[in-house]
């Protein structure tokens, strides 16, 4: 495991080797973008300032520094249209994330947090994890025939980690076909099962359906995710965190430094040629 750069928890989730990326595989490719990609990236304000006009999203309607809100308009009509999110603004994994209804008192912390609108998703979502924003990661590359997709996996909430999806938390994370968008059957990280793999077909905690559930207008959010990118030549390598909604997909966040667990636990990223030329090109593999 160490000669292959896979530590010990991650041997669960690819223990014969072969074309899986490891650990140190992905702590090389946070260098793939450039610095200044990589601090759009990774401030979640600035993310929201800079890419707004290009893809659909959330508004940052507020900014917390040390229990004071700086606003950038009133909250009531934002109140009036349902529940805000707090988080932080160079938070990961879901670390911090707050839901607040209205009359909730704001996190004191001196850590900043910005504060959006709570995105409704779609009724498929609701219907699997309605205590939870459930998110699609889409691991995007650009080689020289443009940008691409290289897998997509859609996270669960649970119980357990509401309101957030984290994976590494305890919730489901199942692969999204990239051609027809079907869902396939979900697992847990293995540090949250005992270091097994167990498979579900169903959520644990609604006994909604996952394996087999078609995420709705996938062809389009894929679509209009490489159409945008076109545009965006310094954005190499980046998993994006789509929600769907009823209209159409926002998205939250680009990570410039994606987490391969969640992705290769439905197999090897590697096994793709382009894939596997696109890492090659940067001296990752």
């Amino acid at each position: 495991m160490w000669r292959r750069g896979v530590s010990y928890y991650s041997y669960a989730l690819h223990p014969q080797g072969g074309d899986y990326l490891g650990e140190v595989a992905r702590l090389d490719a946070f260098f793939i973008n450039r610095p200044a990609t990589r601090d759009i990236l990774n401030d979640k304000y600035r993310f929201s300032l800079e890419l707004s006009d290009r893809f659909p999203v959330p508004p940052v309607l507020g900014i917390l520094k040390n229990g004071a809100l700086e606003l950038s308009g009133p909250l009531e009509p934002w109140w009036a249209r349902g529940d805000l999110i707090a988080k932080p603004l160079h938070g990961s994994r879901g670390a911090g994330v707050v839901r607040l209804k209205q009359g909730d008192p704001l996190p004191v912390s001196s850590v900043p947090f910005l504060l959006t609108p709570f995105v409704q998703q779609a009724s498929y979502a609701v219907r699997i994890a309605p205590f939870s924003g459930n998110t699609i990661r889409v691991l995007t590359l650009r080689d020289e025939g443009g940008p691409f997709i290289a897998r997509a996996v859609h996270r669960f909430g649970t119980l357990q980690t509401a309101p957030t999806d984290n994976w590494s938390q305890g919730s489901l994370c199942a692969q999204v076909d990239l051609k027809t968008g079907v869902l396939s059957r979900a697992v847990k990280h293995p540090r949250r099962t005992n270091g097994v793999l167990d498979w579900v077909s169903r959520h644990p905690d609604t006994d909604a359906p996952i394996e087999g559930t078609v995420v709705p207008r996938w062809s389009q959010v894929q679509a209009e995710l490489l159409r945008t990118l076109k545009d965006l030549p310094e954005f190499l390598y980046v998993g994006w965190d789509v929600m769907v909604t009823e209209e159409g997909f926002w998205v939250l966040e680009g990570n410039v430094n994606t987490e391969f667990n969640a992705l290769q636990v439905h197999g090897p990223l590697l096994a793709d040629d382009r894939v596997k030329a696109f890492y090659k090109s940067h001296k990752i593999v």
